[in-house]
């Protein structure tokens, strides 16, 4: 069949079409990752847990998806000592289809490498992948197969909000951020799925490009080693951390005020070392009422201030706004 009669027919079939087309034969199949058809998939969520991943895809607002919605989800079971049942919701009911002597995980993989693979024009609006807390969960093995997926692709994955959600493994996000297109994206936000806050360390982390380049960040249920002052090149920070010091919010404030980029910084907290030392040391309240609010002149510019709250015993916000000093 000549290709441009092929481009037609894959120009006016869904996506789910043309994965199964894929697997008709060698020839569909050399085609079709040969021209690699735009995905419309925007956002692309992974959850993995001890005996089953889950693919959620939204597509844009003018396509039809696999369902008939603009949502379609993939559950990937294990299934006795050595078998995999794929699920997924039809237009009517839920469809599934057992494979036998099969790894559920290496059949989630593979699809995932197939879909990933035919993102390659589009931009995701935002990628999430999140190991739940739970024991036995095949953390290492999917991590390293992503990577590698994400490795192998001729240009890298193009995001615009990327989140990671996982236990203590500060390296092995950086083994994935770095795989992720530095020139896209945006915002990045790394959640602890822990009972306890478990010890994050993200100097390595701090150093990639594709941290440096985006705007946001949200660190969430962390006992974060790394001081709070540091995260300052980005427009907006939140953090729940174990740990926050006096000596590190004055740090901050210092910082806020010669930052250029820096509009806002949320911090929520178990612990604080002195919370009458900070307030000692940050002078003199804003003249507003039943709040524990201090503002602060910015050296090179009288249409700023920053505006320190005390929201409770456990969240600060530090915000540039509009005003002067009163």
């Amino acid at each position: 069949m000549p290709d441009v009669v092929l481009n037609a027919i894959f120009a006016n079939v869904d996506f789910r079409s043309i994965l199964t087309l894929r697997k008709v034969s060698h020839g569909f199949r050399t085609f079709i990752d040969d021209v690699r058809p735009m995905s419309p998939v925007t956002n692309f969520f992974v959850s993995v847990h001890p005996d089953l991943v889950s693919f959620d895809l939204f597509f844009r607002t003018e396509y039809t998806s696999f369902n008939g919605k603009q949502c379609f989800s993939i559950k990937y079971r294990k299934s006795g000592k050595s078998g995999c049942i794929v699920q997924w919701q039809s237009r009517k009911k839920m469809e599934e289809r057992i494979l036998k002597k099969t790894d559920f995980l290496e059949v989630a993989m593979q699809d995932f490498e197939i879909l990933v693979n035919h993102q390659w024009k589009s931009v995701l609006e935002m990628f999430r992948l999140e190991f739940e807390n739970q024991e036995n969960i095949p953390t290492e093995y999917v991590l390293k197969e992503i990577g590698r997926i994400l490795k192998a692709r001729k240009t890298l994955l193009q995001v615009q909000d990327f989140c990671i959600g996982l236990s203590n493994r500060g390296n092995q996000i950086e083994r994935i951020l770095k795989l992720i297109d530095a020139k896209t994206i945006q915002k990045i936000r790394i959640i602890g799925k822990g009972n306890e806050m478990d010890q994050l360390d993200i100097q390595k982390v701090l150093e990639l490009k594709q941290f440096k380049n985006a705007k946001e960040l949200k660190i969430w249920k962390f006992d974060l080693s790394t001081p709070i002052e540091e995260l300052v090149d980005f427009s907006k920070v939140e953090v729940f951390i174990e740990t926050v010091s006096v000596k590190s919010l004055l740090s901050l404030k210092e910082k806020f005020l010669h930052s250029k980029s820096l509009e806002m910084f949320s911090i929520k907290y178990n612990r604080i070392d002195s919370m009458s030392m900070l307030e000692e040391k940050l002078g003199k309240r804003s003249i507003e009422q039943c709040e524990n609010v201090w503002h602060f002149p910015y050296p090179n510019s009288s249409d700023f201030v920053l505006s320190i709250k005390i929201i409770s015993s456990s969240q600060i916000t530090l915000e540039r706004l509009l005003g002067t000093v009163g």
